[in-house]
């Protein structure tokens, strides 16, 4: 029933998630493409010190690309990750950070069919050259956009794409159903929250270990028990589980191990280091990510959307930064315990 209620729901995603009237008034203050733009720009391998606000060229389109007018961009943990690393040989040493964003298209490539300009979208931008999410044009590859759904804002929609499609794999992975109690490890983050939400959509009992200070908001999205992470002994206060999320890893991915029994499933997108022994010795099927979430099925995405389209996946904002602010934001991402996602509000129209 699962799987046909989502074959339908795609059939009739576009006139499900069509643009509302707020969607209508900010595509009609988009103003004629210019040949520069502002964005974030990584001047080196570092920390956010290698941030600075520059004027560069307005990416194009190209074949199967979409052109964004950015409204919001969303700070994932990754990008934290993304400043320290040097460029690949012979590669520049000058990006534009972020994956994340929402906004109107302004321009389309070569055999586009099923996008065009003045629609209202989020996804995952293609990170090539300077081109990326905290700027106020960036382009994507179609495949990983999807039709904004009207009760979403742009903020909101910022933060559904990569965690977006990471939960939905996760779960997937896990094979989530009704019945099934699920253990999620960080489920205040970013992924965990959407995670929940989605696996508590399939009828499934999730628990998930976070801070105190995250329970009102974590019983809002129908989690059924938080755990303390700081308390320890984690598989004796879980019970026991079927599944077990991990987004955070370290020495409480490997006592969650203890919560699952014979045939449970293990996720982690953490890189816990969980040995093939151990899983089986104890007969878990241990996964580890579901791989880069810019280079999922589209049929991925649209089932986010889909999903926020119907109430059933809400993004929680924690916090919205200026776009000239992306290195104070990366450094609030950086220092952890956030409770859903970070945004950049690229223009005014971003909330």
């Amino acid at each position: 029933m699962y799987r046909t209620r989502i074959a339908l729901a795609l059939a009739s995603a576009a006139v499900c998630i069509a643009g509302a009237a707020g969607d209508r008034a900010a595509i009609a203050a988009q103003p004629r493409l210019p040949a520069q733009q502002q964005a974030i720009v990584q001047t080196g391998a570092g920390g956010p010190e290698v941030l600075e606000l520059e004027s560069i060229p307005v990416p194009r389109p190209g074949p199967g690309q979409v052109l964004i007018r950015v409204h919001a961009a969303a700070v994932n943990p990754g990008d934290w990750a993304q400043l320290a690393r040097p460029p690949a040989a012979g590669g520049s040493d000058r990006s534009v950070p972020g994956q994340d964003v929402s906004g109107v298209i302004v321009a389309v490539g070569e055999g586009i069919s099923d996008r065009r300009p003045g629609m209202a979208v989020f996804g995952i931008v293609d990170r090539a050259g300077l081109n990326g999410a905290y700027a106020h044009y960036a382009v994507a590859n179609v495949s990983s956009t999807a039709p904004k759904p009207r009760s979403v804002s742009f903020a909101q929609a910022a933060g559904l794409g990569v965690v977006g499609v990471t939960a939905l794999r996760v779960i997937d992975q896990g094979q989530v159903h009704a019945g099934k109690r699920v253990l999620i490890l960080g489920v205040a983050g970013g992924v965990g929250s959407l995670a929940a939400q989605i696996a508590v959509a399939r009828g499934a009992t999730v628990l998930g270990t976070a801070s105190p200070r995250h329970a009102a908001y974590l019983r809002s999205i129908g989690v059924s028990r938080i755990i303390n992470y700081a308390a320890g002994d984690v598989a004796a206060h879980a019970g026991r589980v079927d599944v077990v999320i991990d987004t955070v890893g370290g020495n409480e991915a490997l006592a969650a191990l203890d919560a699952l029994g014979a045939g449970g499933r293990f996720v982690s997108i953490a890189r816990a280091q969980v040995s093939p022994g151990q899983c089986a010795a104890r007969q878990l099927q241990c996964l580890g990510s579901p791989g880069p979430a810019g280079r999922a099925p589209p049929s991925v995405i649209l089932q986010v959307a889909r999903l926020a389209a119907e109430g059933e996946l809400s993004v929680h904002i924690d916090r919205v930064f200026p776009l000239a602010h992306a290195a104070e934001a990366l450094r609030y991402v950086h220092r952890g315990h956030t409770e859903g996602k970070v945004i950049l509000a690229v223009t005014p129209d971003a909330r």
